[in-house]
């Protein structure tokens, strides 16, 4: 048993990368469905010092889960000096690793404890009695935070190009992967299509101004020619 906690402290202690995030839900999952047993076996007096660690564990684990999904938000917004974009306004490997990530954890597997932890930061900050979102909303709300994120990181890349041209096609390449990848999924359901909508909206826009810069471009080109 000793080793069983250890283990699940020594994981919830590790450094935090954004990959550990479903490895300590996975584990956090666990625990909830060993709950009831741990609960009957280790009841009574004799029982409490291993039930009270099983608890602490638990805290561990929503506490690491929670501090390496918020400080993924914060490494994404963060990240526009390290890793300039691409020079050919090709969408950044940042973008596409963060949606593929997102879409992860709006599937089935991951939804439902990653809603949990998040509902139990939630009661540790506002109690029980505080007004509380539902599971659904707090994820949501949760991804949108990141996606926002997101959004601003593509910004400031989209305006650190000189080429005007490029930026545009950096922008509409950026938002189409994003719309493309996150439409009819699991993530698209969560954050609602109005919302995908409304936010990338700029692809139309600068397809409009590529195509129409383009059409100068090659109009001007013939009457040099001609």
């Amino acid at each position: 048993m000793a080793v069983f906690f250890r283990f699940g402290e020594g994981v919830a202690r590790s450094s935090k990368e954004p990959h550990k995030l479903f490895k300590l839900l996975d584990m956090y999952d666990c625990l909830e469905k060993l709950k009831p047993e741990f609960s009957d076996t280790f009841e009574g007096e004799a029982g409490a010092d291993i039930f009270t660690r099983f608890r602490e564990l638990a805290k561990l684990l929503v506490h690491a889960s929670t501090k390496v999904f918020w400080e993924f938000g914060l490494q994404i917004e963060g990240n526009s000096d390290a890793f300039p974009p691409p020079q050919d306004g090709s969408v950044p490997k940042l973008v596409r690793y963060a949606i593929n990530y997102l879409k992860y954890l709006a599937t089935d597997t991951y939804r439902a404890p990653m809603a949990m932890v998040l509902r139990t930061e939630q009661i540790w900050k506002v109690g029980i009695l505080g007004k509380l979102e539902t599971d659904e909303d707090l994820l949501k709300d949760a991804i949108t935070n990141v996606m926002d994120a997101l959004q601003r990181n593509i910004e400031t890349n989209r305006s650190s190009y000189n080429d005007k041209m490029v930026t545009y096609i950096f922008a509409m390449n950026t938002y189409w992967y994003i719309y493309m990848r996150t439409k009819n999924t699991e993530l698209g359901k969560l954050l609602g299509e109005q919302y995908i909508k409304k936010k990338y909206k700029v692809v139309a826009e600068c397809g409009r101004i590529v195509v129409h810069v383009s059409e100068a471009n090659v109009g001007t080109s013939c009457e040099t020619v001609g």
